[in-house]
């Protein structure tokens, strides 16, 4: 049984200040009927830090969103997920906030897409690096930056659902208010963020799935050895 969770002033402070800003929140898969209705929604994934199990896919604008628990689905009905999302990238705008990582982690839990299959692909982390360099682009930077929302970055551990909810809308909000108009108002950056960020990130997927070639002998002991300094590391900080 898990114990309950006991928030800090802080966190409960913030937690009382995300919730009034985020739409509907709805968490059974069947609700992607409505999806298609989105013309544009933002897609997040969630997944665990240590194994890198996919546990929710998070869809959704400003009106509405939905939030999958991965590892809660039959196999029969990750499939049929699987084909829904691929079905709803292929119309409308879907928009990430680091496209690479979520398509990358979508392809290996089954969802047969790349950037090339989505009527329109639009990123925040790509569109932000193209305007301003020299920030960080980490989603939590931006929405301090040209977001809406009240921080929430800290509250992952402690209000998951909130946090999911939080990134959706604030990618969505960042996009149409912030980053949008920014692009439109600089021709020169729109075209490098069309015509050479967003075609790359195929190009990245592909690389990093592929891998590179190495000799296996070599590099497995290393990776052993880092697992095993990385247990002892954990080991002493629970200490």
């Amino acid at each position: 049984m898990n114990e309950p969770v006991v928030l800090t002033p802080e966190q409960a402070d913030s937690l009382a200040l995300l919730r009034p800003a985020l739409p509907p929140i709805f968490t059974s898969y069947y609700a992607l009927f409505v999806l298609p209705l989105l013309e544009e929604r933002v897609i997040d994934l969630e997944w665990d830090e240590d194994t890198g199990a996919l546990e929710t896919i998070g869809i959704g604008n400003d009106k509405a969103v939905l939030q999958i628990d991965w590892q809660a689905l039959h196999a029969y009905e990750r499939i049929e997920v699987c084909a829904d999302i691929e079905k709803l990238v292929a119309h409308g705008v879907t928009i990430y906030h680091n496209a690479d990582a979520d398509i990358r982690k979508m392809r290996k839990n089954g969802v047969g897409i790349s950037a090339g299959s989505h009527a329109r692909l639009e990123d925040t982390m790509l569109a932000d690096a193209v305007l301003d360099s020299e920030e960080a682009h980490d989603l939590g930077d931006l929405n301090r930056r040209r977001g809406r929302l009240p921080d929430y970055k800290h509250l992952r551990k402690v209000a998951p659902v909130e946090y999911n909810a939080g990134d959706l809308v604030s990618t969505y909000l960042i996009w149409k208010h912030g980053l949008l108009p920014a692009l439109t108002a600089d021709p020169a950056a729109m075209f490098i963020y069309r015509t050479m960020s967003i075609p790359f990130i195929d190009v990245a997927i592909e690389g990093e799935e592929a891998g590179i070639r190495t000799d296996a002998l070599v590099p497995y002991p290393l990776l052993d050895k880092y697992r095993g300094k990385v247990e002892q590391a954990r080991t002493l900080a629970r200490a």
